[in-house]
């Protein structure tokens, strides 16, 4: 039997489970709903959308978005990042990172190619350079007095 958490935190018998609403969708996403709280590790690969709250910690090697009804409280480490919600929490991809006039950043990003639109909040600090494929989460991604531009902005070399 699947149990499900109601908004109040208690467990309802017959609500889908976590992992029924997580269930890849016809497109290869995996979408984590808008109704969904998790807390812990995410790891994975393919595309990947957060819809609703989550806490903890998310290393994935695909793309990750960040739904406009997202409030994610984690250090994430990814490939490709979108971000149209709330994310609190650091920042390293390998690839790309977007942040869309709804995202709303707290926290430290490290990237080779960031692109920021206008209205998008980010509140801390930034590192763009060409050719790093991450390093390690902490201190180092705040180490640049870099900011991230309006558009994308890979660093001149």
């Amino acid at each position: 039997m699947a149990l499900g958490k109601q908004d109040d935190g208690t467990v309802e018998p017959g609500a889908p489970s976590i992992e029924a609403q997580a269930a890849p969708s016809s497109e290869g996403v995996t979408t984590l709903g808008a109704n969904v709280r998790l807390e812990g590790d995410l790891t994975g690969g393919g595309t990947v959308s957060i819809e609703g709250h989550f806490k903890g910690r998310i290393i994935h090697e695909g793309q990750l978005v960040i739904a406009e009804s997202a409030h994610v409280e984690a250090s994430v480490r990814a490939h490709e990042l979108l971000i149209s919600g709330r994310l609190e929490g650091d920042v390293v991809t390998s690839g790309r990172l977007e942040l869309t006039p709804s995202a709303r950043l707290f926290g430290s990003i490290r990237s080779p190619r960031v692109a920021m639109s206008g209205g998008a909040s980010l509140v801390g600090d930034c590192a763009v350079a060409p050719g790093d494929s991450g390093g390690t989460l902490g201190p180092s991604a705040g180490d640049s007095d870099e900011a991230g531009a309006p558009e994308e902005t890979p660093a001149a070399g």
